[in-house]
């Protein structure tokens, strides 16, 4: 009994450490696309508009790579 009182708080908390990421991924890319925005019309050089971009892509490939990472610990603990 206590065992499954432990898996079951084990997996509300992972799903709701993913839903947690899900969700600042999602606010990050709008900051992301405003920033972007931003840069653009004021004007900065390309150069930097550039580097900004590069920081908008590696974020949301950290990001997408969090639901592999999700399911594989959810089978590893057979959690549905």
């Amino acid at each position: 009994m206590v065992l499954l009182d432990i898996g079951t708080s084990l997996n509300d908390w992972i799903k709701s450490g993913y839903d947690l990421l899900k969700l600042i991924a999602k606010l990050l890319s709008v900051v992301g696309c405003v920033r972007l925005a931003y840069l653009y019309h004021v004007g900065r050089d390309k150069g930097c508009v550039f580097y900004e971009l590069l920081h908008w892509i590696g974020a949301i490939v950290f990001f997408s790579s969090i639901e592999p990472i999700y399911n594989m610990i959810a089978n590893f603990f057979k959690i549905t």
